[in-house]
């Protein structure tokens, strides 16, 4: 008879919250800041549904020098000392960049937040946007302060004995918003069959937002490059 797989802990998940437009500013950087921000509002709810542990986290507002690991590997531990501290049990520790799974479905979210003990779960092996690690925490916390990026998050994971799941075969589980030009892909997607509805604050925000001069969020050129995807 084949042993029982270990249940699944619940997640603790921070997702990153970034550092908030100033009011007036109408330049790309502010409209991609305010859409990342809704979008990662939306996602800490989205996760919570799926039974996740959210919590924020304030993104750096310097640059230089900044080493990924370190910081998340910080903030990881803090949060998991607060959660135990609350009687959760914090078996768990997941990582959501601001603009990441803004189109996958509720299933592809319940994928990652599912992690099982000596497991991590991402939305790309190769180039992490989210992930969900389970078991040895503070082992992996432990690796990833090591770790330069997001990026190599799961790689290094692996490399300290996780297995990992890859959720690439899930619909847009590897689309992430980053600059206004995603946004405008974000907007576009929404009109395809079968995406997923976006919250109406976010959704209200693509229709009716502008860039400097006042221009929409659109994709640039789209008649030429349908015309060109046609020939």
């Amino acid at each position: 008879m084949a042993e029982p797989r270990p249940e699944r802990p619940a997640p603790l998940i921070l997702v990153v919250e970034p550092a908030a437009a100033l009011p007036g500013n109408t330049s790309y950087g502010a409209l991609a800041a305010r859409g990342q921000t809704l979008l990662a509002a939306e996602l800490s709810r989205r996760l919570a549904a799926v039974g996740a542990e959210v919590q924020r986290l304030p993104a750096r507002g310097d640059t230089a020098g900044f080493h990924w690991g370190a910081w998340f590997a910080s903030a990881a531990r803090i949060a998991r000392l607060e959660a135990r501290t609350a009687g959760k049990p914090g078996e768990a520790i997941g990582y959501a960049g601001a603009g990441a799974l803004a189109l996958l479905d509720h299933r592809g979210l319940a994928a990652l937040a599912a992690a099982r003990p000596g497991e991590v779960v991402a939305n790309n092996r190769f180039s992490a946007d989210a992930f969900v690690v389970a078991g040895d925490v503070d082992g992996a916390l432990t690796v990833l302060a090591d770790c330069a990026t997001d990026n190599a998050a799961v790689r290094h994971l692996e490399s300290a004995g996780f297995v990992s799941h890859d959720l690439s075969a899930e619909r847009w589980s590897r689309f992430d918003v980053d600059t206004p030009l995603d946004l405008a892909l974000l907007r576009l997607a929404t009109r395809l069959p079968g995406t997923r509805v976006l919250d109406g604050v976010v959704a209200a925000f693509l229709e009716n937002s502008t860039g400097p001069g006042g221009r929409p969020l659109e994709v640039p050129e789209l008649d030429r490059i349908a015309l060109r995807a046609d020939q």
